[in-house]
């Protein structure tokens, strides 16, 4: 969907409607042609006069006017299109085309009357203040060379926004629209914090470091003193910006790459992207392969090339599912030194998490010149082969000096998936990669099926439950220790990046040790299981809860994103997913039977109830995953703190 002018109603009402008018308009809008599309949106009109999706078909005429530059026509369809529509609902288009003209900066005068009438019909029908609308107001003075009143609307936008907006990226264009018009009338005190700020802190990238350097030559001259001033300006919004952020990290980064791209400070630039790459070392995550590039970036822009090189290395080999920049930057870097085919590679190996269109060209480029002979398609496809044949490295636990009554920490890893989640492959496939590289001394996985979006025949009362308790409501979300949380997915070929992700965060907490004492036996007898566990604490806490699960050790299903194998699938929590309490006590010894028969009843039970809620068949469970195999499987114990919602302690022993 192209940029929306013409909005008067919700677009993903349109995006999503399965309404016929909406599914015919969709097809219409993807015709390639600008001429038959024109002419089929003309029928669309005939057709639907009245429909509430017209604005689009309205947009889409008007924008191939304009496109063409057939500017009087856009302006007889715009004024059609507006008699159509109730005058209350009429100011959001009118504003919009205001905008749009004065982005191209045509037809100013027309564009001036659109955004006072658009004020005035928002200010008798909405009685709101529109932010939009008052900075499109104040853009038109601008262009018109109007100063003073530009300056008082853009002043009076900007003390209604909320407590901290200066260091907010989205409200960065009106600061910096504010510093242009104050630059226009030589306030030049006044506009350089407001240009700087939004250099700083905004998200568009559309003038160069020379552009800047060039505003502070005209404002300030060349001399010492004029230096000395640049850089009291950019340090006060730096230090103040830092102060204004929890995020210590991501706050150094993001100052870090601006320097860096625009070629600035760039000493400081290294100093903050090496601070935050230290601090993150203390918080894996998903800031590792950031911080990296971050450094890199950095360092390259610092010529510093073979550091740059290292830490871009780095960055590619934990990247993220989707993050693409490492391998971009990387690659690009690599050019500019002449070593094209390490550069062809860096790209190619960021396809392996899936057809992305600035590094596929990049690829065509080098393709082209290195390997004309070969297949660049059969090429990406091995790499995303390779991905996927990924073995990890068995993990070694270092010695840990440990405190009187301490011993080693065995972490809990959490997965809440779905088998018809498709953005679940990839964590699933990065929770089996943890389970080769850690073994149960050092962790425990548990996996809790989720119906999201569709019926899970592994999703059960208990598994609902837990997600419950961590407030959990889409899929997939991994949990390391109770606290850590990571909600995101991908797809398969994005597995290794989400392993990466998560091994930093375990082996993390494994530097840690606990005191909590967890001994723990299950012996099965026919459909029974007696379970004995003895759990010590150090001191006495209301607050901690000691879970007992019973996990199938793996359960082969083929949902709809890919994965059949799934391990350690959660099949039933004792007490209800409550848990035990310790009573005023230090030592909790449970002794308590497990009837396999009867968890299999409850599971059937809750898959009839599933189907029984289901709209349609469609919805219903595919297939049923209600008999457990009662050789396969493994009593999981921990203690958790249900305020914190952090887990002391974990242990894992197979039932015989």
């Amino acid at each position: 969907m192209k940029k929306i002018i013409f909005s008067i109603c919700i677009l993903s009402s349109f995006l999503f409607s399965q309404n016929k008018e909406a599914l015919e308009l969709r097809r219409t809008l993807s015709i390639q042609s600008d001429s038959l599309r024109f002419i089929m949106l003309d029928s669309f009109l005939v057709k639907y006069p009245d429909s509430e999706f017209k604005q689009y078909a309205y947009n889409a005429q008007y924008s191939i006017y304009m496109k063409g530059e057939k500017y009087h026509e856009a302006f007889v369809l715009f004024n059609k299109f507006l008699s159509t529509i109730p005058v209350e609902q009429s100011f959001i288009p009118l504003a919009g085309v205001a905008l749009d003209l004065a982005t191209r900066n045509i037809y100013i005068d027309s564009a001036s009357q659109y955004i006072d009438s658009a004020l005035a019909r928002s200010s008798r029908y909405s009685h709101r203040e529109d932010l939009t609308m008052l900075n499109t107001r104040a853009l038109i003075s601008f262009i018109q060379k109007d100063y003073p009143p530009a300056e008082s609307v853009q002043t009076y936008l900007i003390s209604l926004l909320p407590k901290n907006a200066e260091f907010m990226d989205r409200y960065q264009p009106y600061y910096a629209l504010l510093g242009m018009i104050q630059f226009a009338e030589k306030k030049y005190h006044e506009a350089l914090p407001n240009i700087v700020q939004s250099q700083l802190l905004g998200t568009e990238r559309n003038f160069s470091g020379r552009y800047y350097d060039s505003l502070f030559t005209v404002a300030l001259g060349n001399s010492k003193n004029a230096q000395q001033q640049k850089e009291k300006i950019y340090f006060q919004i730096i230090h103040n910006y830092f102060r204004s952020e929890k995020d210590t990290v991501a706050a150094k980064m993001r100052i870090a790459t601006v320097l860096a791209d625009h070629s600035i400070f760039l000493s400081q630039a290294e100093q903050y992207a090496r601070d935050a790459y230290r601090r993150a070392q203390s918080h894996p995550g998903d800031n590792r392969s950031k911080t990296a590039t971050t450094l890199a970036r950095a360092l390259s822009a610092n010529g510093k090339i073979k550091e740059a090189e290292k830490y871009f290395k780095e960055a590619v080999q934990s990247a993220l599912p989707d993050d693409v920049e490492p391998f971009l930057l990387y690659g690009t870097l690599l050019e500019k030194t002449g070593k094209k085919k390490e550069a062809f590679s860096a790209y190619l190996s960021g396809m392996s998490f899936g057809k992305n269109a600035t590094l596929y060209r990049r690829l065509v480029s080098l393709h082209h010149e290195l390997f004309p002979a070969l297949s660049l398609d059969s090429m990406i496809s091995a790499v995303k082969t390779k991905a996927l044949a990924f073995t990890p490295e068995k993990y070694r636990k270092p010695r840990t000096k440990k405190k009187n009554n301490e011993i080693e920490k065995v972490i809990l890893a959490e997965l809440f998936t779905g088998s018809e989640c498709p953005p679940c492959a990839a964590a699933d496939i990065a929770f089996d990669y943890l389970s080769e590289r850690f073994d149960s001394t050092a962790l425990v996985i548990l996996e809790y099926h989720q119906n999201i979006p569709m019926p899970d025949p592994m999703t059960n009362p208990s598994t609902e439950a837990r997600a419950r308790f961590y407030n959990i409501n889409s899929t997939p979300t991994a949990i390391f220790g109770g606290t850590s949380v990571l909600p995101s997915g991908g797809n398969k070929e994005m597995a290794k990046g989400k392993f990466q992700v998560y091994n930093d965060i375990i082996q993390k907490e494994l530097e840690k040790n606990s005191t909590v004492k967890i001994l723990s036996h299950a012996k099965r007898n026919g459909t029974l299981i007696a379970v004995t566990a003895e759990v010590a604490v150090q001191k006495i806490n209301p607050n901690l809860r000691v879970q007992v699960v019973l996990a199938e050790d793996e359960v082969f299903y083929a949902g709809s994103n890919g994965v059949t194998n799934h391990k350690y699938v959660v099949r039933y929590m004792m007490n209800g997913g409550n848990g035990f309490s310790f009573e005023k006590k230090s030592l909790l010894q449970i002794q308590d039977t497990i009837d396999v028969q009867a968890v299999e009843a409850e599971l059937k039970k809750y898959s009839d109830e599933v189907d029984a809620r289901s709209s349609s068949a469609r919805a219903n469970l595919k297939e049923r995953r209600d008999t457990i195999n009662k050789n396969h499987l493994s009593l999981v114990v921990f203690v958790q703190d249900v305020v914190t919602k952090e887990v002391l302690q974990s242990k894992i022993v197979k039932i015989h």
